[in-house]
């Protein structure tokens, strides 16, 4: 005769599960997400500025982000303005107080690009960042408070200026290409159609050149 199998009872807590990559505890019933956690997962970091009394404040993850080694380096605006390097076209403080639009409560929006030297002693790299926030007026209609975020772009920005090298250089030569040049030329007639002036371009090719 043949026997039908028995069921077997569970027992809770005698068997073991599967075994798998270990994960992070969800969150508490109810709780939104942690935006200093997202942040520091994604190498961004907040700040805000009292431009009244220039003092910075930043979030956690500064030094980190930013590659200082002591947040006294960026405590205060001018501190920061510092570490700014010369072959950057724009600053925090010059997109604030250059502005035109004036504040209506809101805030005015704001965003800058630039590179600051960080490093130990003589050795320093430059750490491209973008940096995008709003400012806020006080009484005097001039700016009294700035707050935003900013995220390095190093990789982003040293490729486009690779891009932007190969649209007007010979790699090989590291001269002018022809586009280039053709351009250079056109942005030339353009400027005196019909007016009686001279302009010369000069291509000159030297090889074993010894000085």
């Amino acid at each position: 005769m043949v026997q039908r199998p028995q069921r077997a009872e569970a027992q809770v807590g005698t068997q073991p599960g599967p075994v798998g990559p270990a994960s992070a505890p969800p969150p508490a019933a109810g709780a939104g997400p942690d935006p200093r956690a997202i942040l520091d997962s994604i190498g961004e970091v907040v700040y805000d500025w009292d431009v009244v009394s220039d003092r910075l404040t930043w979030g956690p993850n500064a030094t980190d982000v930013l590659g200082v080694g002591d947040l006294d380096q960026i405590s205060s605006g001018r501190a920061y303005g510092e570490l700014i390097t010369s072959d950057s076209l724009a600053s925090r403080y010059a997109a604030i107080t250059g502005s035109t639009t004036a504040d209506d409560g809101s805030g005015v929006p704001y965003r800058a690009r630039y590179g600051i030297a960080v490093g130990d002693g003589r050795v320093k790299q430059t750490v491209w960042l973008e940096d995008t926030g709003r400012w806020f007026a006080g009484p005097d209609g001039k700016a009294a408070r700035a707050h935003g975020l900013i995220r390095v772009i190093t990789s982003h920005y040293e490729a486009e200026r690779e891009l932007e090298f190969r649209s007007r250089f010979d790699t090989l030569t590291g001269c002018y290409n022809r586009a280039h040049i053709l351009d250079i030329v056109t942005r030339h007639l353009a400027r005196t159609p019909g007016k009686q002036t001279h302009f010369c371009i000069l291509l000159a090719s030297l090889e074993n050149l010894f000085v």
